[in-house]
């Protein structure tokens, strides 16, 4: 398998969970839904740090570009806007609820356009000429065994201490969603331009994936509680 695949797999295996999605999951399957906000933030937040503090440390600073700038550049993409957002969040909490619909399709088309620019520059780079459809193929299973396993461990170890449905629920689409919206900024920092393309494909393809899984358990779960 190409070496920027799977940097992008072991880049992809310590991301944070998405914010968004995982709560809309949790209350779709009617769990802590509360906890699900106070999980995705937690774990966005500690991934500004320890995601490249992971892949350093699992891929070594030969495949990455590592130093002050990189670190500076990734609390000024993703940080700086959230700590911006708590700040006057209470102040314009009216005009939000007033344009809720409009600021979602904001949201929505912001992610639409990360993922266009970051295909885009896959497709500059020359990365389905790189890939072999059996590489591709390779990629998708990875995906696919991350989102199992994590799925499994994220639902099956809170019963451990005998956590109440509600938490697990949270605790099933915190811990096996991964945030796009985090590693495509993340990534275009912390590697090397000729690897991006290649390292952006796991990303790209789990994405969707777990949205389609996470929709049919969601639905699944919140069926049983009827």
């Amino acid at each position: 398998m190409a070496e920027g695949l799977l940097a992008g797999l072991v880049f992809l295996s310590v991301l944070p969970s998405t914010v968004q999605s995982c709560v809309v999951f949790t209350a779709i399957a009617r769990g802590n839904v509360a906890g699900a906000v106070m999980g995705a933030t937690a774990s966005n937040l500690a991934g500004i740090a320890l995601t490249p503090l992971l892949v350093a440390l699992l891929l070594g600073s030969s495949q990455l570009v590592v130093g002050p700038e990189p670190i500076s550049r990734i609390v000024l993409l993703l940080l700086v806007p959230f700590l911006l957002g708590l700040l006057v969040g209470r102040f314009v909490r009216g005009v939000l609820e007033r344009y809720r619909r409009l600021l979602t399709l904001m949201d929505r088309g912001v992610i639409v356009a990360v993922v266009y620019s970051a295909f885009s520059r896959g497709v500059r780079q020359g990365v389905w000429q790189q890939v072999s459809p059996g590489q591709v193929a390779l990629v998708i299973a990875a995906a696919a065994l991350l989102l199992s396993i994590t799925s499994a461990a994220a639902w099956w170890v809170p019963a451990l201490w005998r956590a109440s449905r509600p938490d697990r629920v949270a605790t099933l689409f915190c811990g096996s969603t991964k945030s796009l919206a985090t590693g495509l900024p993340m990534a275009t920092v912390l590697f090397p331009p000729q690897l991006i393309g290649l390292v952006i494909v796991p990303i790209i393809i789990y994405h969707p994936l777990q949205i389609v899984v996470c929709s049919l358990l969601a639905g699944r779960m919140a069926g049983e509680e009827r």
